[in-house]
């Protein structure tokens, strides 16, 4: 009895008493999950195009079809080809984030950890949601420059108006 108690101590040591990192923090992170989930809607963006782009080239080697109709199923897949060059540029991108992200991550956590603190980047995190709803609030100016122009100026208050 003596011994299976000594033996559980033992055991408890080497569970409790040796603190080892995370060998991957970047799966804990939301920017990174962020991140990947862009990736993964542009890369099933990237597969519809594709889709699409055989469509249009397959309707355009269609005999039945008018000349006008194969015109246009040729300059549709010219469009759908030139968004394919530009959705394989962004995965290129969201890989290269990625991977920029993970590093960036491994070497702060690694970082608090050697100092015997917790990791935490929740700063980081509040900063990042802000920006993406920023992003996503933002639209094109609707009013020529003129026009703000005037406003600017009927806005302004002249000393006369005093």
């Amino acid at each position: 009895m003596h011994l299976s108690k000594q033996l559980l101590i033992i055991i408890c040591f080497f569970l409790y008493g040796c603190k080892k990192p995370i060998p991957n923090p970047h799966l804990n992170d939301y920017i990174y999950q962020s991140l990947k989930q862009e990736l993964v809607m542009t890369e099933t963006k990237l597969a519809d195009i594709s889709k699409q782009h055989l469509e249009f080239i397959m309707k355009s080697k269609d005999p039945g079809l008018t000349t006008t109709d194969i015109k246009t199923a040729r300059a549709k897949a010219d469009v759908t080809k030139r968004e394919i060059r530009k959705l394989e540029q962004k995965i290129k991108y969201w890989k290269l984030k990625l991977l920029s992200r993970e590093e960036l991550v491994r070497n702060a956590y690694l970082e608090a950890f050697n100092k015997g603190q917790e990791w935490n980047n929740k700063e980081e995190i509040e900063k990042f949601k802000k920006a993406q709803i920023w992003g996503q609030q933002r639209q094109p100016a609707n009013k020529p420059i003129e026009n703000l122009k005037e406003e600017k100026e009927s806005t302004t208050i002249s000393p006369s108006d005093e």
